[in-house]
């Protein structure tokens, strides 16, 4: 996959129909209504729409691909006047990075001006990592941008402009949230792999010799053996080879 940069001109929806909106959005959405609402209404002088994916599996049908992504991000604009100046997407890369170490994350940093805001459909597609991400969320405020998450209107402002504590908290809790579903994902897929490695498969593909990943023969003997010796970096398990020679014919 490769990185795009996707331009508009300016302008936003100005209605919006909650009924429209998932049960997320709609119920941040009616709380403008509340009478601390203000301190919750996105503000700036034009907006950036970013989006990220970091497999083509996400990109696909029935998956919150970046054009889907992008598409919510300008329904969470109806209303606020704010008009957009530009889409952004990051197309096959990780999260766990700085924003501006992706080719058009790195775009985006720059062209960003002060009073201006960056929207994005959740924080995982800002960054899954929560030192990182905060770090890049911080840079913004302190430049003057504010970020716009549009999956539950969670405004975060530019520094100095009122964020109360429990907003801030939320914030925190947010990103390490992000961080922890990825690296979750990454423990399970180890995990399975580490499975198929010890039923006679290699990592991709059954492997040679192994006997249809049936788990006994010289096959998979042969297969753990060789696994193991070449993933040793990865895995820890200790293969006791001594079956293996027992079944050799003598010579």
């Amino acid at each position: 996959m490769v990185s795009r940069t996707r331009r508009s001109q300016r302008g936003a929806p100005d209605t919006i129909d909650p009924e429209t909106l998932p049960p997320p959005m709609r119920r941040a959405y009616e709380r403008y209504g509340e009478p601390d609402g203000s301190q919750h209404r996105p503000k700036g002088d034009g907006a950036h729409l970013y989006s990220r994916v970091s497999s083509e599996e996400q990109a696909g049908p029935g998956r919150t691909s970046a054009d889907e992504q992008l598409r919510l991000c300008e329904k969470v604009l109806a209303g606020t006047g704010i008009p957009i100046i530009a889409r952004w997407s990051d197309l096959g890369f990780s999260g766990a990075s700085r924003l501006g170490e992706r080719p058009i994350g790195r775009e985006l940093v720059a062209a960003v001006k002060p009073g201006q805001i960056v929207v994005a459909y959740r924080l995982d597609r800002f960054s899954r990592n929560a030192l990182l991400g905060l770090a890049d969320i911080n840079e913004l405020r302190q430049r003057g941008v504010g970020l716009l998450i549009a999956a539950d209107h969670r405004w975060i402002p530019p520094a100095g402009a009122e964020f109360d504590p429990l907003s801030e908290f939320n914030l925190q809790q947010g990103v390490i949230a992000a961080q922890l579903e990825r690296d979750m994902l990454i423990s399970r897929t180890e995990a399975g792999r580490r499975a198929l490695i010890l039923r006679g498969y290699w990592p991709w593909s059954v492997a040679p010799m192994a006997g249809g990943g049936n788990t006994t023969g010289l096959g998979s003997s042969w297969c753990r053996m060789t696994t193991s010796r070449r993933s040793s970096s990865l895995f820890d398990d200790v293969i006791d080879v001594a079956p293996l020679f027992r079944r050799l014919p003598k010579l």
